[in-house]
């Protein structure tokens, strides 16, 4: 969970909990024409060429780099150099994702409207779904092997979001937003107070809601394990901070969180909204983090 500032001068907080589980482009080289005249003929630079051994020929044949597209990935690039040397260029985390049509499409982590009323990423490699004013939740992400992890508000239905690129944000009242923003690996979901909290020590939860995973607190993260025991994926450390930051934006006041993952309770009512949502597979949990005293 993270707890953040909307501003500089503010005394407010968030906190926030990832889901989940960059090298550019090279851009094209232009021809340009030579200075002779436009008599003279001018050979087009290819950038790409499908396999290994035509990429190899291209770069030689034209002096520049040309990619051998066989080798491309999602997040890296392979180039052949004209002296008949390779360079792979490796990215952080996904930049691109392969279409049923087998073309390569650069990730928009774009929030685009469906017909449900509900949110989903332009183009990205993981299957992320952000609920629409009424959903009963926030957001959902979907693995490749079909488990999936959900994000819960305990208070019931969500208001309709206020969406700005890959982010859409939850006013909850007037002190409280729940965030949920999208990224390459999945998406991360937070609470932000645009006040300061009344005390220390407070307490925040949020409804998580797993299917085909097990969710489990390790040292102030939590992991999702298969049915072995295997981690398969980790959010990042449950923490909090205010809005104070140092010269390069990053926050001063960093606190852990107090964690506790327990199973919803079904004869609590509060507790029973954060499972409304959940199919009859799913394992409903409620996490609550509460600020150090």
């Amino acid at each position: 969970m993270r707890i953040q500032g909307r501003s500089a001068s503010s005394t407010a907080v968030v906190v926030g909990v990832s889901l989940i589980l960059t090298a550019g482009l090279v851009q094209p080289a232009i021809a340009r024409a030579d200075e002779r005249g436009p008599s003279t003929p001018v050979a087009k630079v290819v950038d790409e060429r499908p396999d290994a051994f035509s990429a190899q020929a291209q770069a030689r044949l034209q002096g520049s780099p040309v990619e051998d597209l066989s080798a491309r990935t999602e997040t890296s690039q392979t180039f052949a150099n004209p002296d008949g040397s390779w360079t792979t260029e490796m990215a952080a985390g996904p930049e691109r994702v392969l279409g049923d049509d087998g073309t390569w499409r650069d990730i928009d982590l774009t929030l685009v409207e469906g017909t449900g009323g509900s949110w989903a990423p332009r183009v990205a490699p993981v299957d992320v779904e952000v609920g629409g004013g009424g959903s009963l939740e926030a957001a959902r992400v979907t693995f490749e092997d079909g488990s999936s992890l959900g994000v819960t508000w305990p208070e019931g239905k969500l208001p309709e979001p206020t969406v700005e690129g890959g982010v859409a944000t939850y006013a909850i009242d007037e002190v409280t937003d729940l965030v949920i923003s999208t990224s390459s690996t999945g998406a991360k979901a937070w609470i932000r107070l645009n006040e300061a909290p009344e005390d220390l020590g407070q307490s925040f939860s949020l409804g998580l809601s797993s299917s085909g995973v097990d969710v489990v607190e390790e040292d102030g993260v939590l992991e999702l394990r298969d049915d072995s025991g295997e981690v398969l994926g980790a959010t990042s450390d449950l923490v909090a901070w205010d809005a104070s930051e140092d010269a390069a934006g990053a926050p001063l006041n960093v606190v852990d969180l107090d964690v506790e993952l327990a199973p919803v309770d079904k004869d609590s009512k509060r507790q029973a909204a954060l499972s409304r949502r959940a199919a009859s597979d799913s394992d409903d949990l409620v996490l609550s983090l509460a600020l150090p005293e």
